[in-house]
């Protein structure tokens, strides 16, 4: 699970319809229905897949091509373009869900997330906030570590020594975020074992493979050594 930079928010025409909501209103709008979420929620999901380059925040999926999300595509802070014409069904998710009924439009709780991890695996489970992508503190390196084996992220072994509190946490976030899930886990094996043969077989280097990589990049940098 990547670091994301959620700085630039292209939707800006919803930024400046929910600041003026919220200058009369002490909460949201409705997250689930009205014409809020009508005219919004195109312009936030694709905002937010920009923001994460095409990939699912958690598992680093490709959801949408990057073409796709050209800024020819925006004017005046709204999505004109298709959403997602190619790729694989996603949501928007609420990372601490707690705070969906009243502050649903939060721009810094929401990413884009496959459908599978979001409404099969994630639900309202809870999270600890120290595993949140777009924090600047973030950093999976200090968290995760990737079995080449199993093709399962784990703990960071010297987390699990150092610190078995939070690599407890960890873990759980592992299993609520479905860094592991079944199908999304079986094509990064795929995908991870098609670049090894590659770099085995001498048809082109770690280096070449890994500018041309479009996904799974954590598990990918994780598995160098695997990988050559």
């Amino acid at each position: 699970m990547k670091t994301i930079n959620k700085s630039e928010n292209r939707a800006t025409a919803f930024q400046n319809a929910l600041t003026q909501h919220l200058a009369s209103h002490a909460q949201h709008p409705d997250y689930e229905a009205g014409s809020f979420r009508n005219r919004f929620y195109k312009d936030v999901f694709m905002a937010l897949l920009y923001c994460q380059g095409g990939l699912c925040a958690y598992t680093e999926e490709l959801i949408c091509d990057v073409e796709t999300l050209r800024g020819i595509d925006w004017q005046n802070g709204v999505y004109v373009g298709e959403v997602i014409p190619q790729g694989r069904d996603a949501d928007i998710e609420h990372f601490d869900s707690t705070l969906k009924p009243a502050q649903g439009w939060d721009w810094d709780n929401l990413f884009a997330v496959g459908v599978a991890v979001n409404r099969k695996n994630k639900l309202a489970k809870g999270v600890h906030n120290f595993f949140k992508p777009d924090l600047p503190t973030y950093n999976p390196h200090d968290y995760l570590a990737y079995d080449f084996a199993t093709h399962f992220f784990v703990v960071k072994p010297a987390l699990k020594q150092n610190n078995p509190q939070q690599a407890e946490q960890v873990q759980a976030m592992i299993n609520v975020l479905g860094l592991n899930y079944g199908t999304t886990k079986d094509r990064r094996k795929r995908y991870l074992l098609d670049k090894q043969a590659d770099i085995q077989k001498g048809l082109k280097t770690y280096d070449s493979v890994r500018a041309e990589i479009y996904q799974f990049f954590t598990a990918f940098e994780m598995s160098k050594d695997d990988l050559k």
